[in-house]
């Protein structure tokens, strides 16, 4: 016959039609016409452009449909002659070998083939399922010969082995109908200082400490045990079933603290599930630090520190308001009294003695001396006076100073109606108010003004004041040490503010003090321009 020959013929087999077909040495198969020696090859690729290869076809069958079935050493193919559609089953869509020894059907329209690792029945409608038995279901062999098997009338099957010959009724092999109940058999635990068993029937309580946890259960079907098969899942930490296989332990490790649900299902030796299976309730309790009382304790905590913090914070802000109001009460009460009284006694001895010039010029000096103590007193006085600190009592001090120092001259004082501060902070309305007064000490001293114009206004968080006179002005770089100007510059930068002189000899003088009225920044640097 025209056949390669490279290659071996390993198996035959005669269908119905009196056509032959060969499985080859390689893994090859053909058709042979007798009548016409006609030899047709029908690839069985793995995949397209990878041929199936091994040692050969070992066996040969054709189903009643038609369907021919190969077994060779990479497992079991299916082959359509009709259309040349392959298809191949492994040890990965459930096969429990590799090798496939000899194929045959029973009436029931099922294969069964012998493998290197026992018996094997197979349907692949409406999906593919394998049935595997091997010794524990009373198989003499586990490894199984090539060409060793044989089919009689009555469809009693015979397979051939390593230790002897394998034969059944496949009509009188039923599956078995058991499902099995699933019991958990042993818990254990582990942690730094020891390994602890737990009882499997009551919900499991552990601790924090407990980093290693292991379940070991069993389906309670002894007809062929060694197949039972599992899967199991923890709720709250798998995100699917566990295909345990036939491997009866879970192990897990560090569970995060919280409640879980064990989970266990199990299949008898014939795949019949008992869905239901068993469940567990487990709870890991966390560190007392990570516990909900815990937390709401340093929660109370924190909210009595931060309460017991501002009632000490608002009781010392009322301590020192009273303090600066009992201050503001004695100077003025006291020591502005009595140098009231020394002005005045000083111009009663001057008017009504005939004392010499020179003594008179003494007194003069005590009472002009004691008066300005009395003005100077007054000002410190409303700096530290509590009902002082508003926007609406800045104004109208410095209004009042304004009319005092510049009585002779034509002034305007523009303050809006409203957008100040409602509050301003003590140290900036006195040191402000000091600059301020300063400034117009120094227009009525030396600028020869006829008219001075006051503008106060608050924007973007910045107090500014403006003051502009019609004098004679001055160069600011020439005389930067002189009019206090060094004094007013160290005034403003101890409240972060800046202070900004624009003069020009002839052509009077502006000065600009910009104050922020919010959270305390970095000193500013003055600029003069």
């Amino acid at each position: 016959l025209p056949y390669p020959a490279f290659q071996s013929v390993q198996s035959l087999y005669l269908d119905a039609a009196g056509t032959l077909w060969l499985g080859l040495f390689g893994g090859y198969f053909y058709r042979l016409q007798p009548e016409t020696s006609q030899l047709t090859r029908f690839p069985i690729a793995l995949s397209p452009g990878q041929e199936l290869v091994g040692e050969g076809v070992w066996a040969i069958h054709q189903d009643t449909q038609g369907i021919f079935w190969l077994g060779s050493d990479q497992g079991l193919t299916r082959l359509d002659p009709t259309t040349g559609a392959v298809r191949h089953f492994t040890q990965q869509d459930g096969l429990p070998a590799s090798i496939v020894y000899a194929i045959a059907e029973d009436v029931h329209r099922q294969l069964w083939a012998s493998t290197n690792d026992g018996l094997v029945r197979f349907d692949d409608a409406p999906a593919p399922n394998f049935r595997h038995y091997n010794a524990g279901d009373g198989l003499v062999n586990i490894e199984f010969n090539r060409r060793a098997f044989f089919q009689n009338a009555a469809g009693t099957m015979y397979f051939g082995g390593l230790e002897g010959v394998t034969y059944f009724d496949p009509a009188q092999i039923h599956d078995n109908p058991f499902v099995p109940p699933v019991v958990l058999t042993r818990i254990e635990t582990a942690n730094r200082d020891t390994t602890r068993t737990h009882p499997a029937h009551l919900p499991l309580a552990l601790s924090y400490r407990d980093y290693a946890l292991t379940f070991e259960f069993a389906a309670l079907n002894f007809t062929n045990p060694s197949q039972n098969r599992y899967a199991y899942r923890l709720d709250g930490f798998d995100a699917k079933w566990v295909d345990a296989g036939t491997r009866r332990l879970a192990h897990y490790t560090n569970l995060p603290p919280g409640s879980y649900t064990f989970r266990v299902r199990a299949s008898n030796d014939d795949g019949v599930w008992n869905e239901a299976g068993l469940a567990l309730p487990v709870t890991i309790s966390p560190p007392f630090w990570k516990t909900w009382w815990f937390r709401l304790l340093m929660v109370a905590a924190v909210v009595a520190l931060l309460t017991a913090a501002y009632r000490y914070r608002v009781a010392h802000l009322i301590a020192i308001e009273r303090m600066r109001l009992r201050i503001a009460s004695d100077l003025h009460d006291d020591i502005g009294s009595n140098l009231s009284s020394i002005a005045l006694l000083s111009d009663m001895v001057r008017d009504r003695s005939a004392l010499p010039a020179r003594e008179q010029h003494h007194l003069a000096k005590i009472s002009d001396s004691a008066r300005r103590m009395v003005a100077s007193l007054r000002d410190i006085v409303w700096s530290i006076d509590p009902d002082a600190d508003t926007s609406t009592a800045l104004t109208k001090r410095m209004h009042d100073t304004a009319a005092a120092l510049l009585g002779s001259l034509r002034y305007t004082f523009d303050a809006p109606a409203s957008g100040l501060p409602p509050s301003l902070d003590m140290n900036l309305r006195r040191h402000l108010f000091l600059c301020y007064k300063e400034i117009l000490h120094n227009i009525t001293r030396h600028a020869h003004a006829t008219h001075v114009a006051i503008r106060l206004d608050h924007e973007k968080h910045q107090l500014s004041l403006t003051i502009s006179d019609d004098g004679c002005g001055f160069d600011p770089a020439t005389v930067a040490n002189g009019h206090g100007l060094t004094h007013l510059h160290e005034r403003i930068a101890e409240i972060s503010g800046t202070l900004t002189i624009q003069s020009t000899p002839g052509s009077g003088t502006t000065v600009t003090v910009m104050v922020p009225t919010a959270k305390k920044a970095v000193p500013a640097v003055p600029s003069t321009s």
